[in-house]
């Protein structure tokens, strides 16, 4: 949907809107009135184009006397670092700093019954499992 920067006018479908501590509107840019704000193709995800490597994090690669790009040790470093703790060891981590390890308390043991009692009940006894899982994603 095209914008309309307030600023020069142009027609646009990037933007950016300024507010002050108060939540007022103090002002607007676009990529016609404020090239430089815009400047950054990685984050220009309306431009239909994939970039990667030096493109995407120029500061993360130097370039030697041929024109090749090589990954500095940072980026080398990271890289293996995530290779050696795959999507399970992550989720495991994950799940070990934020699961709960207390048991349920009477009071919440009183509101899951209740609520299994005034809601799920009905559903089952009105529609089945149907009625229970409609009520579970209402949508």
């Amino acid at each position: 949907m095209p914008w309309l920067c307030a600023n020069c006018g142009e027609e646009t479908s990037r933007g950016k809107v300024t507010y002050d501590e108060k939540g007022e509107k103090v002002g607007e840019r676009c990529p016609q009135c404020a090239p430089e704000e815009f400047d950054s193709p990685f984050r220009a995800p309306s431009d239909q184009k994939i970039y990667a490597g030096p493109d995407a994090m120029p500061n993360m690669y130097t370039r030697d006397a041929e024109g090749v790009y090589h990954a500095k040790d940072e980026l080398i470093a990271d890289t293996a670092a995530q290779w050696e703790s795959g999507p399970t060891e992550r989720a495991r981590a994950h799940k070990a700093a934020t699961r709960r390890t207390e048991p349920l308390t009477p009071e919440e043991i009183e509101a899951t019954r209740r609520w299994g009692e005034e809601v799920l009940g009905p559903a089952l006894r009105a529609g089945g499992m149907g009625a229970v899982v409609a009520t579970l994603n209402p949508k």
